[in-house]
């Protein structure tokens, strides 16, 4: 959610297993301090207990609490997520062309690894491919191939169908491409695809 959406995220459940008192954990961006959020709220009385640092969080709450701190975390960040919308950057670890991405780069990537909060995964752009071969699969996902004069890149968009980055997805479309490098494997055929988090018309 937090890669996908560019904003703090929290994920609560609670029941089946888990008790009946609701746990959550949240992840942040750079810039909006998530620990001290959950913290004021646990102060506020808004939910039962919860801490953590700027990046992660951690929190306890009655099911009944939910409602209150989602509007009390929407208000409390709305100055956060308005400032990082205003200024709002993709970063990117390294420009690659489609003839580059091969099985082997894929292997130095996870050799460098683990990867996790304070070391996260390389993210790549491609620059001006032409799209082709665009097609759903599963629910809502899209895959399709970049191309340029260096080689062609398999490509899937997870979840983008009914999203405005499915939107510009589409046949013979130019477009810059932003995501990361992964191993697909197929009937004992290993391919190299790239997980598209974001993309721009030329």
């Amino acid at each position: 959610l937090k890669e996908r959406f560019h904003l703090p995220s929290i994920v609560i459940g609670w029941g089946q297993g888990l008790g009946p008192v609701a746990k959550g954990s949240g992840r942040s961006v750079t810039g909006v301090n998530i620990g001290d959020a959950i913290s004021a709220a646990a102060r506020e009385g808004v939910i039962l207990s919860g801490g953590g640092h700027a990046m992660a969080g951690g929190l306890s709450l009655e099911p009944d609490q939910i409602p209150a701190f989602d509007d009390w975390m929407v208000s409390h960040m709305a100055q956060f997520t308005a400032e990082r919308a205003a200024a709002l950057e993709l970063p990117v670890d390294a420009v690659l062309s489609p003839g580059a991405a091969s099985p082997d780069l894929v292997d130095q990537i996870a050799g460098i690894g683990p990867f996790g909060v304070g070391s996260p995964e390389p993210v790549f752009a491609l620059q001006s491919v032409h799209v082709t071969g665009v097609r759903q699969v599963g629910a809502n996902h899209l895959k399709f191939t970049a191309e340029d004069a260096s080689g062609r890149l398999d490509c899937i968009a997870w979840r983008s169908a009914d999203q405005p980055l499915g939107e510009v997805i589409r046949p013979n479309a130019r477009l810059h491409l932003v995501g990361k490098l992964k191993a697909d494997e197929w009937n004992g055929r290993r391919r190299v695809q790239l997980d598209v988090s974001d993309a721009a018309e030329v």
